[in-house]
């Protein structure tokens, strides 16, 4: 019986986009645990050159057919979140139509994170801990569901909510 723990698994939604302190910590958590498997949906920025010596496994995309289709929904549902953005970015509208462009990018990143977490089932079923480092505080719970892992959350953004019409 082999009692040796399951590598730890953590999730960088964001590990594409350069420095930041999400980025230090990706690259120490990982180098703590060299049979770690880093999940960066996007891809890595040309800074982290630590997390790739740090002797841990990346996975730069989805892996199943279920995280392939959810990262598919997710980016086009940013895409429209983003011209929601530039659309209603003027102070004409009312605040709850400002407000909505944000509600739609909870929705992206709640599918992304789920991606992320069935790529992690996929790719380390034993995993002894998963992660999601810059994890949306919101919509959390369907995350789970959606990913269907568990799975900490290191929160370490501002903090957000979901409107009643994406509750």
């Amino acid at each position: 019986m082999n009692t040796a723990p399951g590598p730890l698994v953590l999730i960088e939604p964001y590990a594409h986009r350069g420095g930041g302190h999400h980025q230090r910590t990706l690259a120490a958590l990982a180098a703590e645990r060299p049979s770690s498997l880093v999940i960066a949906p996007g891809g890595l920025s040309e800074d982290m050159a630590p997390l790739v010596r740090s002797g841990a496994r990346v996975a730069a995309g989805p892996a199943g057919p279920a995280a392939r289709i959810l990262l598919g929904v997710a980016r086009a549902v940013a895409r429209v979140a983003a011209a929601g953005q530039r659309v209603f970015a003027s102070r004409n509208w009312p605040q709850t139509v400002r407000r909505s462009p944000h509600q739609v990018t909870l929705l992206a990143r709640c599918l992304t994170e789920a991606a992320c977490l069935r790529t992690a089932r996929r790719l380390a079923p034993r995993a002894s801990s998963v992660v999601i480092l810059s994890a949306s505080e919101a919509l959390h719970g369907a995350t789970a569901l959606l990913g269907g892992a568990p799975h900490l959350r290191f929160v370490h953004e501002a903090v957000t909510t979901e409107d009643r019409s994406v509750r």
